[in-house]
């Protein structure tokens, strides 16, 4: 999965397509995404089952189920007693309000 810049502060707020068939990348600069590239390393080294299934569910889910399953991850991970210099505090709750919809002509 690419990452690309937002061209606009509009398009900033969505972090990917609501549709796996319509996405072709991750928009680098969503708040989520820089979280998740902030502590990609870490999070992959220390709990590579939850860092795959975000990676996994970027590519192949819709919407609802990426913000399903990564608020899901994030309430796991708060309850973890340590968490290896990951910064869950910092990790962005989802709602379909972070995806783009294409609306149909």
């Amino acid at each position: 999965m690419m990452f690309c810049m937002a061209a606009s502060d509009w398009s900033r707020q969505y972090i990917c397509s609501t549709k796996p068939l319509m996405r072709r990348g991750i928009t680098a600069d969503h708040p989520f995404a820089t979280w998740l590239l902030d502590n990609a390393a870490k999070f992959n080294k220390y709990d590579p089952r939850q860092f795959q299934q975000i990676v996994n569910c970027l590519c192949e889910d819709c919407a609802e189920d990426i913000a399903e399953k990564c608020n899901y991850i994030r309430e796991q991970m708060l309850r973890f007693p340590e968490n290896h210099g990951v910064d869950v505090s910092a990790f962005p709750q989802l709602s379909l309000t972070d995806f783009w919809l294409m609306k149909e002509v």
